[in-house]
């Protein structure tokens, strides 16, 4: 089986799971804020994270990994406003673009100067940057990404690319090409002062919750892979690369769930009236 028809097999039979199961659509969501976190530098573990949004329960060194918490609780909250926009089926504005981007800073943006310009800048205000950013590179070196004066125009080019194919990529495959194409395509860009990987992963996810598909994530142990593989693409310009990686960094966790699903269903059949099934977790 080619890669892609095992990523479809395992993305419809989640599909299929997932309705009814609120447990596991939240341990989902959960999964997604935690592994986008962690990327950007969430210290809280997996535990810590699915204790937080789902218990309110916070780590006992709390003080310690206050950003952290904030992170995690932003980028869910955020997650759940590209839930609600995406079942009202709208297209991909800027100002939905700007407003996810500022939830996922709520908490931790920064203020400040630009040191080009003086120009001042609140990175928690989803407003497109007026000054460079940069990003350290896996093997050395830096990345400065393109032009302030060049990102409004790049931005909505993409998006309106993004909006002329949205609703016609409705099978499996061309709607999670067009989400990774995406996901892709705005980190290149970097339109935000900060939370530009958050922001694009979660553009990813609305496509794939436009077509009512199970949303993908990169675990955050794959985060080195992941960089490389946006490094690969960069210099090479072949998105092959990028979706090569997305395919195999989804298939691990769906592959998981299916089988957590599929011998759970297996217990109730064999035993219907054991409690304890109800309460097994994910590990």
């Amino acid at each position: 089986m080619s890669k892609w028809n095992e990523f479809i097999d395992l993305s419809k039979k989640c599909q299929k799971h997932l309705i009814g199961r609120s447990y596991l659509h939240k341990h989902n969501l959960c999964s997604i804020a935690h592994h986008s976190s962690a990327i950007e530098g969430s210290k809280l573990t997996i535990k810590e994270s699915w204790q937080l949004l789902e218990h309110k329960v916070f780590p006992s060194n709390a003080p310690y990994k206050e950003e952290s918490i904030f992170m995690v609780i932003d980028h869910y909250n955020a997650l759940l406003y590209v839930l609600e926009q995406a079942k009202k089926n709208l297209s991909i504005c800027l100002p939905l673009l700007k407003k996810i981007n500022s939830l996922v800073k709520k908490r931790t943006g920064e203020e400040g100067f630009c040191p080009l310009t003086g120009e001042k800048y609140n990175t928690a205000s989803g407003e497109l940057r007026t000054y460079f950013v940069g990003i350290g590179l896996i093997g050395g070196g830096q990345k400065v990404f393109m032009h302030p004066k060049a990102v409004p125009d790049q931005t909505n080019i993409l998006l309106g690319d993004i909006n002329s194919r949205l609703e016609n990529s409705n099978d499996v495959k061309s709607a999670n090409l067009l989400a990774f194409e995406a996901h892709y395509k705005l980190v290149s860009i970097h339109p935000f002062g900060d939370g530009n990987g958050r922001t694009s992963r979660l553009l990813m996810n609305y496509i794939q919750a436009y077509h009512n598909l199970p949303m993908t994530f990169v675990l955050n142990e794959e985060k080195d892979a992941y960089f490389e593989a946006l490094e690969k693409t960069d210099k090479t310009k072949d998105l092959n690369y990028f979706y090569d990686f997305m395919i195999d960094s989804s298939i691990k966790p769906m592959s998981l769930m299916n089988e957590y699903i599929e011998k759970t269903d297996n217990q109730r059949e064999i035993n219907p009236q054991n409690p304890s099934i109800q309460k097994t977790t994910i590990k």
